[in-house]
C-alpha cells in the first residue's frame, strides 16, 4: 500500500521532491556542462577568425584591384609580386600565414599546398597546356595593337590633310615628302612604333616575296628616271604617279592580288560606312583571321582566358568531385575556402552529444 504521507516509498522520494521544488530549471531545461560551454566558446572563436580572414582577403583584393587599374602602386612584398603575375596573367593565390602575414605564391613555380600530388599533377600539365593557348592570345593582342596604331596614324593623315599641323617627327617627314611630290608610305619600325618610307629611297627589304620585291624596285627606278624626266610614262600605274606627284597628293607604290604594280593612297576611308580603314597600309602579318583565335577544349580553359584577357588574378582548382580542372578568379569567396562547402554532420552531432552528456 501507498503511504499517504510519502506516496514516493522512502526518504529519497522527499529529497528528490524538494530538490525539484527548489530547482529554478524549468521542465524541459537542462544545465550544459563545462566540456560544452569551451566547445561554444571555440565556434566563437573560429567565427571571429574568419570573419578577421575574410576582412584581410577583402582588403587586399582591394588593393590587387587599385593596381590592375593603375591607381595604386604596390608597396609590401606580397603585392609587388600579385600584382605582377596579375598583370602578366600567371594564374595565382594569396595565403595569410602563421604570423599573419598575406603571402603570394605563384601557381607555375610552387604547387599550391591545397592539392595532393596527383592533382598538383594534373595542374602543372593544365598550366602547359594554357600557356599555349594565352601564346595564341598574346599574338591577337600584339596584331591589334600594331594594327591598332596604324589605325591611329591613318587619323593623323587625314586630319593634315585637313590643315592639322603635324607634330611628330614620323608626321613632318610625312608632309615633307609629300609636298615633294614623293611616294611616301606609312609602317612601323623595328620597335613598333609609326614612322614614314620614302619609297624612292627604301630597297623593299620589308616585301618577303623575291619576285614582289623586284618588281617594286623595278617600278621604284622607272619613277625616279620618269621623275627627272629621263623616262617617259607607259603604263596606268605610271601615269597615276605622275598625277599625283604633280598635285603633290598621298600615294604609295604597292602591288595588287594580281601582283601588278599600282598606285594606292595611306589615307583611306570605308566607301560605305565612312571610317577609317588600314586596307592599303596593312601587312599581311599583322592582319587578323580565325586562326588567330586560340581552340579551346574544356571550359576551364575559356574561363582562365577569359580571366587572363581582364588582366584578373586567378588560379587552376578543383571543382567538389576533385577531378575536373576548374579555373577560379581571386576573390574573398575562393581565397576563404566558401565555394567548397563540406559536410558539418560529424561536427554537429559531437556538438550534441557534447552538450547533452
Amino acid at each position: 500500500m501507498i503511504n499517504p504521507i510519502n506516496p514516493y516509498g522512502s526518504a529519497s522520494g522527499v529529497t528528490t521532491l524538494l530538490s525539484r521544488a527548489l530547482s529554478k530549471s524549468k521542465p524541459g531545461e537542462f544545465k550544459p556542462k563545462q566540456t560544452a560551454t569551451i566547445n561554444i566558446q571555440a565556434t566563437l572563436d573560429n567565427a571571429k577568425l574568419n570573419a578577421s580572414r575574410q576582412q584581410i582577403f577583402r582588403s587586399a583584393l582591394n588593393r590587387l584591384e587599385g593596381i590592375r587599374q593603375g591607381l595604386i602602386e604596390p608597396s609590401a612584398e606580397w603585392e609587388t609580386t600579385a600584382g605582377y603575375l596579375q598583370l602578366t596573367g600567371q594564374p595565382f593565390k594569396l595565403y595569410i600565414n602563421e604570423q599573419g602575414q598575406l603571402e603570394t605564391i605563384a601557381q607555375r613555380e610552387t604547387p599550391l599546398p591545397d592539392h595532393n600530388t596527383a592533382q598538383q599533377e594534373k595542374i602543372a600539365r593544365s598550366l602547359e597546356s594554357l600557356d599555349e593557348l594565352t601564346k595564341v592570345v598574346d599574338l591577337k593582342d600584339k596584331k591589334a595593337e600594331l594594327g591598332g596604331k596604324l589605325a591611329y596614324g591613318v587619323v593623323r593623315i587625314l586630319e593634315m590633310e585637313a590643315h592639322s599641323p603635324a607634330e611628330e617627327t614620323w608626321e613632318k617627314s610625312f608632309q615633307l615628302y609629300k609636298e615633294r611630290g614623293e611616294p611616301v608610305k606609312l609602317a612601323l619600325d623595328a620597335n613598333g612604333e609609326l614612322t614614314v618610307v620614302n619609297q624612292l629611297d627604301h630597297d623593299f627589304s620589308d616585301v618577303e616575296n623575291v619576285d614582289d620585291r623586284l618588281k617594286l624596285l623595278a617600278a621604284r627606278d622607272k619613277l625616279d628616271r620618269i621623275f627627272k624626266g629621263v623616262s617617259s610614262a607607259t603604263e596606268t600605274w605610271e601615269y597615276a604617279a605622275i598625277g599625283y606627284h604633280a598635285d603633290k597628293d598621298d600615294f604609295f607604290l604597292d602591288l595588287n592580288d594580281d601582283g601588278d604594280v599600282v598606285v594606292r593612297s595611306n589615307a583611306l576611308r570605308d566607301p560605305t560606312t565612312g571610317q577609317v580603314s588600314t586596307k592599303n597600309v596593312l601587312p599581311d602579318f599583322l592582319k587578323i583571321t580565325d586562326e588567330d583565335d586560340p581552340t579551346t577544349s574544356a571550359q576551364w580553359q575559356e574561363d582562365a582566358l577569359a580571366l587572363y584577357g581582364q588582366k584578373k588574378g586567378f588560379y587552376l582548382d578543383f571543382d567538389s568531385t576533385g577531378k575536373n580542372i576548374v579555373a577560379r578568379e581571386l576573390s574573398v569567396v575562393n581565397l576563404t575556402g566558401l565555394n567548397k562547402p563540406k559536410s558539418m554532420d560529424s561536427e554537429i552531432l559531437a556538438a550534441r552529444l557534447s552538450i547533452l552528456a
